[in-house]
């Protein structure tokens, strides 16, 4: 999790499917504006990216509070076992 979305990380990975990237991030009015949640990768790489932006007001406990259930259901979306 991060305040700003991490596209450098994203970019690197976004036409593979060997690589998901997944960013919990602040979206909106805010540098870089970049991680719309529609945004999910293309070629092989599509649907090996997932983005969770969040609103200003979401704080750490909120994070915390969707983090587990969301990276859950990818892991089993992936078929890994947590």
């Amino acid at each position: 999790m991060d305040l700003h979305h991490g596209e450098e990380v994203e970019d690197a990975f976004h036409t593979t499917e060997s690589v998901m990237t997944v960013s919990f991030h602040k979206f909106g009015d805010f540098f870089p504006v970049t991680g719309d949640i529609a945004d999910i990768g293309y070629a092989k790489g599509k649907n090996y990216s997932l983005k969770v932006p969040l609103d200003e007001e979401v704080d750490g406990d909120s994070n915390h509070f969707l983090f587990k259930p969301i990276m859950a259901k990818m892991m089993r979306s992936l078929s890994l076992v947590l």
